[in-house]
């Protein structure tokens, strides 16, 4: 239980600076421009990174400023405790439930077949 403690409740924390950080340093890296975050907190304790797509941007760039965000989340796996690879995978699995079908939720649903 003590590993829970030490390593899980970090890991939430960690999957959400490498997921918003992966949408900001992809959307430099294709357009040279910073995405805008306006964060707030989801269920008074989540805290939520929102951002608006720049606009003038080819559907291939915006796929990649939304590949990102889950992207660098999953590369981080291999190198850290397996209970962050736990809570990277449950996020994924939620994310379309709690955001529908918009944005990033958009895209993944979309590469993986789902309507």
């Amino acid at each position: 239980m003590q590993f829970l403690i030490d390593y899980g409740l970090w890991s939430i924390p960690l999957l959400w600076i490498l997921h918003e950080g992966g949408h900001w340093i992809a959307c430099w890296l294709v357009c040279g421009r910073s995405l805008k975050f306006h964060w707030h907190f989801e269920l008074l304790f989540v805290p939520v990174g929102t951002w608006y797509m720049p606009y003038g941007l080819n559907e291939h760039d915006k796929n990649i400023i939304y590949f990102w965000g889950f992207g660098l989340e999953f590369l981080a796996i291999p190198f850290l405790p397996w209970i962050y690879g736990v809570c990277a995978v449950i996020h994924f699995v939620t994310y379309p439930l709690r955001y529908g079908y918009f944005g990033e939720a958009k895209y993944w649903l979309k590469l993986l077949h789902i309507k």
